[in-house]
């Protein structure tokens, strides 16, 4: 039986561009949006996953004995080969939930696959969208149907991100100076959201594009993971 799937929609973006609030903004209307960084979140709790950090990284990411995120985050932005360090160990585990999700949505998901939904539970019709912030870093755009990029100008993005974060304007621009340049991610994007103004601003783009839906046509995609 050929698999059938509903529209699978990558959000992606640098940090403070708005990914998140567009997947709320998606979510409160509801639509399916499913969060690269909530999945790592959930990941971070678990206690072999704590204990493979300590080995990795040593106590220094850690407060009263247990994992700080903020710490390790700092931790991985101030150098390379810790941050290449944290995504190679994250990589393949957010990759195999993400993928069981993609499987749960198609009524005839690969051999071996457990999370397949029956017909009647899925409306085909309606898109799944994903929130990835290292899409175009991981080479994934492939495996969606469109990739949505959530743009913003810089000096906006350091403000919101400094106040949102309570960090320093050089802490901000250390991150991004090891994310894709904007200019590059916008070239490899189907489809660009300017969040530069009002969130009423943002939820017109939004409503503009969910009319357009229906012109959207799914393509080969590839598996996130083998």
């Amino acid at each position: 039986m050929k698999q059938k799937r509903p529209l699978f929609i990558s959000i992606t973006g640098n940090i403070g561009t708005g990914k998140s609030l567009i997947a709320e903004i998606l979510s409160k209307n509801g639509i399916a949006v499913y969060s690269a960084d909530v999945i790592s979140h959930q990941i971070l709790k678990e206690k072999e996953v704590i204990e493979d950090l300590r080995d990795i990284f040593g106590k220094e990411i850690f407060t009263d004995n247990a994992l700080d995120e903020k710490k390790l985050r700092d931790l991985v932005f101030k150098d390379k080969d810790n941050l290449k360090k944290l995504n190679s160990f994250l990589h393949k585990k957010i990759l195999i939930e993400l993928q069981n999700i993609l499987d749960g949505y198609s009524y005839q998901p690969p051999s071996g696959c457990t999370t397949g939904r029956s017909r009647s539970e899925i409306n085909y019709n309606n898109p799944i969208f994903f929130e990835i912030p290292l899409l175009f870093e991981c080479n994934l755009e492939t495996c969606f149907d469109l990739n949505i990029v959530v743009a913003t100008d810089e000096d906006l993005l350091i403000q919101r991100v400094v106040t949102r974060d309570n960090c320093s304007k050089e802490q901000v621009l250390s991150i991004i100076d090891k994310q894709i340049p904007l200019s590059q991610i916008i070239d490899k994007a189907d489809l660009v959201l300017l969040n530069n103004s009002t969130l009423d601003v943002l939820e017109i783009q939004l409503k503009l594009f969910m009319q357009l839906m229906k012109f959207i046509k799914k393509r080969k995609i590839r598996r996130l993971i083998v």
